[in-house]
């Protein structure tokens, strides 16, 4: 009879965490549905309970044991109950209040790990807000999580409880996988030595002592968010006449996004791309983090009037990713359980390249399923996904010489567009980043309206 493990992170889900714990960085998932009509509280409490009780609502339990792994553990017993506001805002503060919902309680250990609100508007607008640990899960997974919930049906594991306590027997299964373990994170160090070496010597980091930083690099820093939205006919439209896929012109819009935020390569002027290609066909595989990041190097000059290359390459990825970043990660994971805080940092500036690629991440969801829009009993108005980081220090932006998010998805016959932007030493406000997103798509010949 074979032993029976709990259910440990994998190292991937595990390096997420680390880097969580280590920066204090919370970066989240948030879901937004706006209705111009009455909504049901009945159908929000029923998703809420359901939601909390899924897979969704789970927590991690760190190991105690060096070089131990963290377990997933049940964690509906720590869920925030719904927040419900019995005050009105004016409308346009809207945007205002989702941000807000970033700095919530949300902690992927001691719970929650998400927080679900609602918050009626003065023009009779409500809008409802769930925001989650991206450690817990990631884009892909959440839309699968919503849909089931809203469907009324239970994905769980079994995950042990929140308050079982029993610190010897789980030494004893942390030492042994630890034990287990070892011998793959020695073959692991072995093959990526060299490889870490060279790039270590291309690329040098460094990293600051906690104790040697200025108070002004403890600074939090708001980083300017946007939601935009484009006829996702008009979007198809100007793809095909310019020979690629709706993708690879979402990839150009947020390579010249790029480019008007400085994160351009000095040697040869590209834009360093980091797609997201999910892995995940149902929530029967548990990981948090079920995607590989593709790296593609692109050139703005090249992007105007032909995509044709583009997206030939986005439909052959990973294959044809003109990098080895998913070889590199696969070659280091195996390590995670057992390196320092600052080994951890400098192994993934060296994987990123923060130095001299400045990375942007271009994350495509797709068709939002109709369903996902009925959390509250009808059909919101709007819906967008976004990614927040919230929490980000100065100290953090500067290692990675700033910062640019892009996340699409497709609903109601439109594609919204939810960017995050941040450059060192310039003007970071909304209505920049507003004015150039709009004269980028005015430029492929798109009017954007700016939702929020």
């Amino acid at each position: 009879m074979g032993i029976e493990w709990p259910h440990y992170l994998n190292h991937l889900d595990h390096l997420a965490l680390r880097l969580h714990q280590i920066s204090g960085r919370n970066q989240l998932i948030q879901c937004v549905w706006i209705y111009e009509q009455a909504v049901s509280i009945e159908h929000l409490q029923r998703f809420h309970a359901t939601f909390s009780s899924s897979i969704a609502g789970r927590l991690i339990r760190p190991s105690r044991c060096p070089g131990g792994r963290p377990r997933w553990i049940q964690g509906s017993q720590r869920t925030h109950p719904i927040l419900i506001s019995e005050d009105s805002l004016p409308r346009h503060e809207l945007l205002e209040w989702a941000d807000a919902q970033a700095k919530g309680q949300i902690d992927p250990i001691q719970g929650s790990g998400w927080i679900l609100t609602l918050q009626r508007f003065d023009d009779g607008t409500t809008a409802i807000s769930i925001v989650c640990s991206h450690v817990l899960g990631d884009g892909v997974g959440g839309i699968m999580a919503i849909h089931e919930a809203i469907a009324g049906r239970n994905h769980c594991k079994s995950y042990g409880l929140y308050t079982d306590r029993s610190s010897l027997r789980s030494a004893l299964q942390d030492g042994l996988r630890a034990a287990l373990d070892l011998p793959i994170a020695c073959i692991a160090a072995c093959q990526a030595l060299p490889w870490w070496l060279n790039r270590r010597r291309k690329t040098p980091t460094s990293i600051s002592e906690p104790s040697t930083r200025q108070d002004h690099d403890q600074q939090e820093i708001e980083l300017p968010r946007l939601i935009c939205s484009v006829e996702s006919k008009a979007w198809r439209q100007q793809a095909r006449l310019r020979r690629g896929s709706t993708y690879a012109l979402l990839a150009a819009f947020t390579v010249r996004l790029a480019a008007a935020y400085g994160r351009i390569r000095r040697k040869d002027g590209a834009a360093t791309l980091l797609l997201p290609i999910n892995s995940r066909t149902s929530l029967d595989d548990d990981r948090a983090i079920a995607f590989d990041f593709a790296k593609l190097h692109c050139f703005p000059d090249e992007l105007d009037s032909d995509l044709s290359a583009l997206g030939h390459l986005i439909a052959n990825l990973p294959g044809e990713s003109s990098d080895d970043t998913n070889l590199s990660i696969g070659k280091l994971l195996p390590l995670v359980p057992f390196l320092s805080s600052d080994l951890i940092r400098s192994v993934v500036d060296v994987m990123f390249d923060y130095s001299e690629d400045l990375p942007v991440t271009c994350s495509n969801l797709g068709a939002i399923p109709s369903l996902v829009a009925d959390v509250a009993g009808t059909s919101a108005s709007t819906l967008f996904f976004r990614g927040i980081d919230s929490k980000v220090l100065r100290h953090e932006l500067e290692r990675t010489k700033g910062h640019l998010v892009v996340v699409a998805s497709r609903m109601h016959g439109r594609l919204s567009l939810a960017i995050e932007a941040y450059e060192l030493g310039a003007i970071n406000t909304r209505a920049r980043l507003a004015e150039t997103a709009r004269e980028i798509l005015e430029g492929y010949g798109m009017e954007a309206t700016i939702e929020f």
